[in-house]
């Protein structure tokens, strides 16, 4: 997902595992429609060793847990549409979910 990760970058230590007490949730949207996309895929990238994969409800809803404290890369995709990735910032509630829009391919 990230060429400074895939290559080792300045992480240290290929095993590392970092989890916490932080969260992630959002909604993932058709760009056009603003319709729920239902089984879209979150990928987080916690460590160059360690992912965090969901998939949305029926609402477009997904939420993951046990995260650590800081930024994480994401990336969200789903079939037929283009993916898109991002940094962002964990958090220890979901007060204010991310609104990621997909647009359809093609």
């Amino acid at each position: 997902m990230l060429s400074e990760w895939e290559t080792g970058g300045t992480g240290g230590g290929g095993t590392e595992n970092r989890s916490g007490n932080n969260m992630l949730c959002g909604y993932v949207h058709d760009k056009e429609t603003g319709n729920p996309i239902h089984a879209a895929r979150i990928v987080l990238q916690i460590s160059p060793n360690q992912q965090k994969v969901e998939l949305t409800n029926e609402d477009g809803y997904f939420v993951i847990h046990g995260l650590p404290e800081g930024e994480v890369y994401m990336q969200a995709s789903a079939n037929n549409y283009r993916n898109r990735q991002m940094k962002i910032a964990t958090a220890v509630d979901c007060v204010d979910p991310l609104i990621i829009e997909l647009p359809k391919q093609g």
